[in-house]
This record gives structure tokens, C-alpha cells and sequence, in this order.
């Protein structure tokens, strides 16, 4: 998997996913000069996938089969497995619960390391000031120097 950037305007809840850092961070910014009260800073950080734990289930499926056997009164056949298929039950396992978690959304949340903190810049109407503030003071005479 390639790896992949998101940003927050709180440090909590992360959005998107990008390429870059630098894509997180300007997605970040636009996000916060469309908001009333915009954040003082963004930040970015680096998604990665959370384990949703869907591999090593074949043995628990194999002791179960043999246990729903036995109560039924019939023999365990399920013994004397190789190494090999077993692990090939894990795998088919895995991807049938992986599959299931992606189709019904149902897929852990990815974890957020590497976190870069970005100031907002100021908004123009802020940085600039009201329009009638001197700007230019100039070199000036006081009457009593004449």
C-alpha cells in the first residue's frame, strides 16, 4: 500500500486521503478558510492501515467442525491436517472476512502517526486593516522648530 496523508482542523477527526503531505496540507488550508471561525493551525498526518485481526481463525474453525461433530454423534474427520492446509484455510478465512468487513463498511479505522502541526495563515481582511490607518508617517516638521 502506498503511503497515504490526511488532515484536521482539531487534531481528532482526519480527513481524506493524499499522496502527499504537502496535498494534505493544502486541502487542510482550503478546508479551513471556508469555515466562520477558522482554526489557528491544521495538521497532517500519515494514515496507516489498522490490523482488523482476520488471519490465524483456521484452527478455531477446525476444533469447531470436530466439536459440532462429536455432539452430532458423529466421528471427527477433521484430524491429521497438514501444515499446508490449514494455512490455506486461514488464507481463504482471512479473505472471505476481509471482503465482508470492506462490503459492509465495517472495516477498522485507519491509525494517524507522524502528525505535522501548520499555522492558518490570517485571512487578507485581517492582515490588511481598516483602509484610513496612516501607513506613512513621513518626515515631518513641529512648529516649534521654526
Amino acid at each position: 500500500m502506498n503511503t497515504r496523508y490526511a488532515y484536521s482542523v482539531n487534531a481528532t477527526d482526519w480527513r481524506g486521503e493524499f499522496a502527499s503531505r504537502k496535498e494534505a496540507r493544502i486541502a487542510g488550508l482550503a478546508a479551513a478558510k471556508q469555515m466562520e471561525r477558522p482554526p489557528g493551525e491544521i495538521y497532517v498526518g500519515k494514515l496507516s492501515t489498522s490490523d482488523s485481526h482476520s488471519t490465524g481463525h483456521a484452527l478455531s474453525i477446525i476444533k469447531a467442525i470436530n466439536q459440532r461433530s462429536e455432539l452430532s454423534g458423529k466421528s471427527v474427520y477433521l484430524t491429521g491436517m497438514k501444515v499446508e492446509q490449514v494455512a490455506d484455510l486461514d488464507r481463504e478465512l482471512a479473505a472471505t472476512i476481509e471482503r465482508w468487513l470492506r462490503n459492509n463498511k465495517l472495516e477498522p479505522s485507519p491509525s494517524v502517526s507522524g502528525i505535522s502541526e501548520y499555522p492558518v495563515p490570517l485571512p487578507s481582511s485581517v492582515k490588511s486593516g481598516p483602509s484610513n490607518e496612516v501607513s506613512d508617517l513621513g518626515v515631518g516638521r513641529w512648529n516649534g522648530d521654526l
